[in-house]
């Protein structure tokens, strides 16, 4: 089961040991403001029906991070669907994959952690 981290503990991981922000929060969402250096891999679309997944998600990923030990954050607004993205990278045999609590609007409160626009 993956880790959950917090916006300034999931900061670290990405300034101080290399890891990725993946933010998997719909594109227009990400336009709005994300993590500086955050890399936006949807794991939702928005639709007239409301969210629906998307399907090529963990290929998305597979695409952009090969190495299944990549070392990942996973971010969403609030920290529900960046939650089922982690489960989903776990499943497809990523290990190094955490998900960030509270996701960017937690990120955001916190004038200390830089946003990008």
């Amino acid at each position: 089961m993956f880790d959950e981290v917090g916006p300034q503990f999931a900061n670290n991981l990405v300034q101080q040991e290399g890891w990725a922000y993946v933010d998997v929060r719909a594109d227009y969402e990400f336009e709005h403001g994300r993590p500086a250096g955050a890399v936006n891999v949807p794991a939702f679309f928005s639709t007239a029906q409301g969210m629906t997944v998307n399907p090529d998600f963990v290929d998305q990923i597979a695409e952009k991070f090969p190495d299944k030990a990549a070392k990942l954050v996973i971010g969403c607004q609030m920290g529900s669907r960046s939650a089922q993205a982690a489960g989903w990278l776990e499943n497809a045999g990523y290990s190094g994959v955490v998900n960030m609590e509270g996701g960017f609007s937690a990120w955001a409160r916190d004038d200390s952690l830089p946003v990008e626009v």
